[in-house]
């Protein structure tokens, strides 16, 4: 882990002052907010493939099912 430290102090000099906690507390919150909206579009995608339109078992594409549900509920 130290190597890590060492590495980044020499690339981003601005992080230099700060304790080794800090630093590691910055770096995960960068992975957190860049990894947010991966978790949320894979969250969708589980709710989609456990919704009834895609367990539907049927001999026709999935979006046509959609598209025929969509007129339905309008």
């Amino acid at each position: 882990m130290k190597w890590f430290l060492c590495i980044l102090l020499c690339t981003f000099p601005a992080f230099q002052g700060y304790s080794e906690r800090k630093i590691i507390i910055v770096i995960e919150y960068k992975i957190l907010e860049r990894s947010k909206s991966k978790v949320e579009d894979s969250a969708a995608a589980v709710q989609f493939l456990h919704s009834a339109i895609a367990l539907y078992d049927g001999d026709e594409p999935k979006e046509r099912v959609l598209k025929r549900q969509d007129k339905i509920e309008k």
